[in-house]
């Protein structure tokens, strides 16, 4: 019984590991009339002109998103995501926030009717003045953040007028599939996307 057991056992592991190992190896011999062909040649590499190189500046193309929540003392929600993509040496920023007022309460920012609205969402561009290798790093210069749709278009946008930012650079570090973006005062990490 225990002989039986035993080859039954050993049988089940053949079957079992035989599905995971790798096909063979099968190499094509060329016929005696074809002549061997010659291995292809990499292209050359060529470093651009400011002596940086190329490559290192393409590693972070690619669309990055960060999303989070806030909430003030008065329990309002700011839902934020924000979003660069970078390719070819440009970068473009896009910016969104939902902001949803708590039970009972209006905004002080906003004159009547309007400071009751709630949700409200805003949404904000800029285009990178440059965006340059910085030894292993990418540093961006931002012009400045504007608002470019919001809803409910109930809202005049000269009551937004307020909602621009301020000039940046800023330092992209690339760490994996994450992009730690820096001002020097505070940072934030962006996750790959496409």
């Amino acid at each position: 019984m225990k002989h039986t057991l035993a080859a039954v056992c050993g049988a089940t592991l053949l079957i079992i590991s035989a599905h995971r190992l790798p096909a063979p190896i099968l190499e094509e011999k060329p016929s005696p009339t074809e002549a061997p062909s010659k291995p292809k040649s990499a292209p050359a590499k060529h470093k651009s002109r400011d002596s940086s190189d190329s490559s290192s500046i393409t590693r972070f193309d690619g669309t990055w998103r960060a999303t989070f929540s806030t909430k003030n003392k008065f329990g309002s929600t700011f839902s934020n995501t924000k979003t660069p993509i970078i390719k070819d040496g440009t970068a473009v920023y896009i910016g969104e926030l939902t902001s949803t007022l708590a039970s009972g309460k209006r905004w002080s920012d906003l004159p009547v009717p309007y400071n009751s609205v709630s949700p409200i969402y805003k949404k904000a561009t800029e285009r990178a003045i440059d965006a340059k290798a910085e030894g292993s790093n990418l540093r961006i210069r931002w012009p400045g953040w504007r608002l470019t749709d919001w809803t409910p278009k109930t809202i005049p946008s000269f009551l937004f007028k307020n909602w621009v930012g301020q000039p940046t650079r800023s330092l992209c570090i690339l760490s994996g599939e994450q992009l730690i973006s820096t001002d020097g005062k505070q940072s934030l990490t962006y996750t790959r996307v496409r």
